[in-house]
């Protein structure tokens, strides 16, 4: 009776070690100081998918969306050519990318904090979050985020 105890354990043990992985979308950074933070009523998952519909349809290419882990990324973005471009971009002060960290608020609230970064350089011999800078307010795209969580409240309500 005792092995029988045993091998049922080390076998829910080992469905319940499958089932985790380390595997995630979102990054274990968050968001930059200062980027805008607002609250939303509603589900961070449908945050997640407006917010991913509204910046494909602004042209961004959405590199990563997680409802499950309320995250969204873009590609970078030249808001000249108003095409989304690679890592090795040129353009270093004009290109930007934009984060969206979407977490619960129970019962029925999240928070969403929206960063909109560019890099000041472009250097080889740095991670990638450590050249990232927000964007300067009142920039244009900063107007751009603004614009995105002004239609996100009228939305979905504070």
């Amino acid at each position: 009776m005792i092995e029988g105890s045993r091998r049922a354990l080390a076998v829910a043990l080992a469905v319940l070690m499958a089932a985790c992985t380390a595997v995630t979308t979102r990054p274990r950074f968050g968001p930059k100081p200062g980027a805008p933070v607002d609250t939303l009523t509603t589900s961070p998952g449908e945050v997640v998918r407006t917010l991913a519909t509204t910046l494909a349809e602004r042209g961004f290419k959405v590199r990563t969306a997680s409802e499950a882990e309320g995250y969204v990324e873009t590609a970078w973005f030249d808001p000249v050519t108003k095409r989304s471009v690679g890592q090795e971009h040129l353009h270093t002060g004009r290109v930007f990318r934009v984060r969206a960290f979407v977490d619960s608020i129970p019962p029925n609230r999240c928070q969403l904090a929206m960063e909109t970064v560019y890099r000041r350089i472009a250097d080889p011999s740095q991670p990638g979050r450590e050249e990232e800078i927000l964007v300067a307010p009142g920039s244009r795209p900063d107007s751009l985020t603004q614009a995105i969580l002004a239609d996100l409240r009228q939305r979905f309500g504070k």
